[in-house]
């Protein structure tokens, strides 16, 4: 596992570095022969990852639909957004019939190692980083801002990949961005957000869709992107629309959520941005933090919580992942933490008043 890898994979400036791409260029040429063999299948969108322009290429139309559904709220209409900052190609090999290169890297000092439900591989001095799993394989140059990747089937994808496409690299691109990627969700009314936190298991799905229900804009249950602006004060970005949340929370709203894929596991995948559109935010001001907890009571209840209480309960899931933060994102959530109100919401039976207590803390925190 690599504990610290983005302390120790500095942020790598375009053309910083002139390195042989090995066989990455077998990977672009992939994507190419599949896209002059398919043209039909090809299609291209331009969206906007924490602010910044980013053209996605797909080449495969079910792969295509799944990935567009995910970013579907980060899609921009126009083209008028600059040169990309990213620029992602994949191909379906069971649609293209263009397999994957054999080789995944020409670099004979790369390191692997296993993260997650993959391998890691991180060549070239940490300027390109690939993340391989038994279907899939994204490749990041980070210098150049360029994703090249395989999957096997659009159609064979598993519910992880379709509610978080891209894993690992595409946060590295967003910690290079000077953005951090943590295991958090974020809500907000009235043009401010607040930042839920909390180990697998606490509530924070449950708390988002309560919001959701309570007139609330949605930016994310699971893992959203907290920049630090210049004056101290912090922005959170969305990264994915989807939603995951306990069958169990659903209750009546059950009939308003359809979702096209199978039920793999206890959580069904949801779209935000198919069923309440316009209460998707790409981005919001984030001015409290509400860590929430499963508990016996009727109605639900907010505590106060020191800086230490809160520190520890949000940084036990939000700074130790199988990837790790490293010391930037530590020192940042530790300022954030010090710098908005912070209460542990006690999540009783009653749904509703989950997101009075959310807003009441928002209230507070704007007023």
């Amino acid at each position: 596992m690599i504990s610290d890898a983005p302390a120790n994979l500095q942020p790598v400036r375009r053309g910083a570095l002139d390195v042989p791409l090995g066989s990455l260029a077998e990977w672009e040429a992939a994507w190419h022969s599949a896209a002059r063999a398919n043209p039909d299948a090809v299609r291209e969108s331009v969206y906007e990852f924490g602010g910044k322009p980013v053209r996605l290429r797909v080449v495969g139309a079910q792969l295509a639909h799944h990935i567009r559904r995910t970013f579907a709220h980060l899609e921009r209409d126009d083209c008028a957004t600059g040169i990309p900052v990213l620029r992602i190609d994949l191909w379906d090999e069971a649609d293209t019939g263009v397999a994957r290169p054999r080789d995944m890297a020409g670099d004979p000092s790369a390191v692997t190692a296993q993260i997650g439900s993959g391998v890691a591989t991180i060549g070239a001095g940490g300027r390109l980083i690939g993340y391989e799993r038994s279907t899939s394989i994204t490749w990041l140059d980070r210098a150049a801002g360029r994703m090249v990747g395989w999957r096997a089937s659009g159609e064979g994808l598993s519910v992880e990949e379709c509610s978080k496409p891209i894993p690992l690299v595409l946060r590295i691109w967003y910690y290079d961005q000077d953005i951090d990627v943590i295991h958090a969700g974020l809500v907000a009314k009235g043009g401010y957000g607040a930042l839920i936190g909390g180990r697998t298991g606490a509530g924070k799905s449950t708390t988002a869709l309560s919001c959701l229900g309570g007139g609330f804009d949605y930016l994310g249950d699971d893992e959203i992107g907290l920049e630090r602006c210049a004056d101290g004060s912090y922005i959170g970005h969305s990264l994915y629309n989807s939603l995951r949340p306990p069958c169990a929370s659903l209750g009546e709203r059950s009939a308003r959520f359809d979702s096209t894929r199978p039920l793999e596991t206890e959580k069904p995948l949801l779209f935000v941005s198919e069923l309440d559109p316009q209460r998707v935010r790409r981005s919001v001001p984030v001015r409290a933090l509400v860590l929430p907890r499963i508990a016996a009571t009727p109605e639900s209840r907010l505590h106060p919580l020191s800086r230490g209480e809160a520190l520890l309960r949000l940084g036990a899931t939000a700074l130790f992942t199988p990837l790790g933060l490293g010391t930037r994102a530590f020192d940042r959530l530790t300022h954030f933490v010090a710098s908005v109100p912070r209460c542990s919401l006690e999540l009783g039976r009653d749904a509703a008043s989950i997101h009075r207590c959310v807003e009441q803390v928002l209230r507070g925190a704007s007023g």
